[in-house]
């Protein structure tokens, strides 16, 4: 089967979603499908993540490359993407995100090609942008299949999108052959885009409350985003610099699981906690919001984790149970051995690419 990704860029993210894009085409590309992801990137970039040689890499340079585009740019994108599209007449045609999606049903309209969109966030993230969901809601109508990380996600959406949806995992393949939960390092790791919906500022904070009890205790975050220079701001402002450690982005995360002790997903919502089925993978205790989508699917509080309720103060509330896990490490590391043996049974690349390949046919034969 010709299969045409489309994903707004390669090169220069490196969030969940374009991992799982180059996991799942690279998978679907040595099981024999013809592969193809077009990008926005500049030609001749590079993949933030790796891709089999047997993808063919297709750039849509635009002269727009900024996080917001205008109307104009917009409708350039539609067009570079029609044009790339009907050159290389896919089966199908994959957009991952909504920002890529939206692009390709509306670039595809009366080329007879289904599209399928793959969703990477809750409905949540649209309350705040009008105008984003107003052109979901138009373009929905040209897309005939939708993916979406867990049926909670699904529930949230309208019914014109939901009855389109379809439940498919995000695939953790980092898969250590042994536990590392006993790792002797006092380091307590957060990965994740520095931005709002990640709500670093409440790790920090809440971290700053944990030092007082066990001052010995590094946090090191992974990840970049517009939140940086404020996060940073708030570090110093603590005095915590020697503590806290910003790692920027990295090709070797599993170094980084490796070394840490504890794993914190702060983030307010998500729609596949998929760092945080990572660090579970590792047998790392995993500490999330008990009232974050995303999180609350993969954490069983007290069987494979630890939920912080969802209390007002949430500095205070994180800092607790930080403090708990670290005095009581034999619970933490049962726990994060539970962890692992969950996500190894529900997630592994395979089982996830096999989804794939059914919602393909299915989409195909529609």
């Amino acid at each position: 089967m010709r299969l045409y990704f489309v994903i707004k860029n390669l090169s220069t993210s490196a969030g969940g979603a374009e991992r799982v894009l180059t996991q799942v085409a690279s998978s679907l590309a040595e099981r024999s499908h013809e592969v193809y992801i077009a990008s926005f990137d500049p030609r001749n970039s590079t993949s933030f993540y790796p891709i089999s040689p047997k993808v063919n890499l297709i750039y849509l340079p635009s002269s727009n490359n900024t996080k917001q585009l205008n109307i104009i740019s917009l409708v350039r994108r539609v067009f570079l993407l029609r044009s790339s599209i009907q050159i290389y007449k896919p089966d199908i045609v994959i957009g991952f995100m909504h920002s890529s999606f939206v692009l390709a049903a509306l670039a595809s309209v009366f080329l007879r090609i289904p599209i399928i969109g793959s969703e990477h966030i809750v409905m949540k993230h649209y309350y705040s942008r009008p105008f984003q969901f107003a052109l979901y809601l138009f373009s929905s109508f040209f897309v005939d299949r939708y993916t979406c990380t867990s049926q909670p996600v699904a529930s949230d959406f309208p019914w014109l999108i939901r009855k389109k949806m379809l439940v498919i995992p995000n695939p953790v393949s980092i898969s250590p052959s042994k536990h590392f939960a006993s790792s002797s390092e006092k380091i307590i790791l957060n990965v994740g885009r520095l931005e709002k919906q990640k709500d670093q500022i409440t790790l920090v904070k809440a971290f700053s409350k944990v030092l007082k009890v066990y001052p010995e205790w590094l946090l090191h975050i992974v990840g970049s985003g517009s939140l940086d220079a404020p996060l940073k701001s708030l570090v110093s402002f603590l005095k915590i610099e020697d503590n806290v450690i910003f790692l920027g982005n990295t090709k070797d995360i599993e170094s980084e699981y490796r070394k840490a002790s504890i794993f914190v997903n702060s983030a307010r919502y998500e729609s596949f906690g998929l760092v945080t089925a990572e660090a579970m993978s590792f047998s790392l205790p995993c500490i999330g919001f008990a009232d974050c989508p995303g999180t609350n699917d993969l954490i069983k509080h007290g069987y494979s984790g630890y939920l912080v309720p969802p209390y007002k103060d949430r500095v205070n509330a994180l800092s607790c149970v930080l403090i708990d896990v670290i005095n009581n490490p034999r619970h933490a590391s049962l726990l994060g051995r539970n962890a692992r043996d969950a996500i190894s049974s529900n997630y592994s690349l395979g089982e996830v690419v096999i989804k794939w390949e059914n919602l393909l046919s299915l989409t195909a034969k529609k």
